[in-house]
């Protein structure tokens, strides 16, 4: 997996850098790496590449997948979590039981499969700044998606060419 770190700026609203995103590289992203958006707000867009299935996120089998709970464990150097990750409970009941999705864990909730966990993820940010937005991307991919995340904001790439064919 490729850390995915990067930020720019754009000359819009954050509600519009959001949608531009979602509009010109979302479907990139799901072709390319197959990511797809598993939460979306205003301000705040993550994405995984794990396989959801026909049922898509947030139904389904995985209406019980609390992703707050895989965000913290996907995302240790943001939330401070530095131990090792067998030592989460989420990831020690995956472990112990294999990839059963729907198994109900030693605290009796339901956690997510190994797959999901293993995941790709990535968490897009659109913060005001000045009289644009700040675009923060960070989470992980592979090295090809990660090339082109970093990418974003130079001179002749997205979204100085935003609505015209990208790479």
């Amino acid at each position: 997996m490729a850390r995915v770190r990067n930020s720019f700026t754009m000359e819009v609203a954050p509600e519009r850098a959001q949608e531009m995103f979602l509009r010109d590289l979302v479907p990139d992203l799901h072709r390319d790496g197959g990511f797809t958006v598993y939460r979306e707000r205003p301000g705040e867009l993550r994405l995984s590449d794990a396989d959801f299935g026909s049922e898509g996120p947030g139904g389904g089998r995985w209406a019980s997948v609390d992703f707050q709970e895989l965000d913290e464990l996907a995302e240790p150097d943001e939330f401070e979590a530095h131990e090792e990750e067998a030592a989460e409970p989420a990831l020690a009941d995956v472990l112990r039981r294999g990839v059963d999705a729907e198994a109900i864990g030693a605290d009796g909730r339901r956690h997510p499969s190994l797959d999901l966990l293993a995941s790709h993820r990535l968490k897009v940010t659109f913060e005001p700044e000045g009289p644009g937005t700040r675009v923060t991307i960070r989470g992980g991919a592979h090295e090809d998606v990660r090339t082109g995340l970093q990418r974003l904001g130079t001179a002749g790439h997205w979204p100085e060419i935003a609505g015209e064919p990208h790479d």
